[in-house]
């Protein structure tokens, strides 16, 4: 059976209900899970991203700007307020530079020349 079945621990783009019937995510938490891919980027980081920036697509658009330096874009996430989990935590901690930098790095505009994407296999 093939990735989205939900079945042997594949991989889904569905939860679980209190019925046990599957719904699919809404793009907001297919987007959160993505982020929380990210080295270091916890749930309340990657909440604090999607408040910002709803879609990857409006973060790309962030990340296309020519006005911006290349450090601006590394640290654009970096003073994001995250969502307070527990009573314990603090009020006013943030998303940090090292998740900002490790995102930018995983989402950054790249081009055709670039050797990452040969890696992969992007474009062969």
């Amino acid at each position: 059976r093939g990735a989205g079945t939900g079945n042997d621990g594949d991989v889904s783009n569905s939860n679980e209900t209190s019925m046990g019937k599957k719904r699919l995510k809404t793009s907001a938490e297919t987007w959160c899970s993505a982020l929380m891919t990210i080295d270091g980027c916890a749930e309340s980081s990657a909440l604090a991203i999607v408040r910002a920036f709803p879609t990857m697509a409006s973060l790309m658009r962030e990340y296309n700007r020519t006005d911006l330096t290349e450090r601006a874009k590394k640290e654009l996430l970096s003073d994001l307020t995250r969502a307070v989990t527990s009573e314990t935590q603090s009020k006013n901690r943030r998303v940090g530079p090292v998740v900002s930098a490790r995102a930018y790095e995983i989402l950054r505009p790249r081009d055709a020349s670039d050797a990452g994407d040969e890696i992969v296999g992007v474009g062969a």
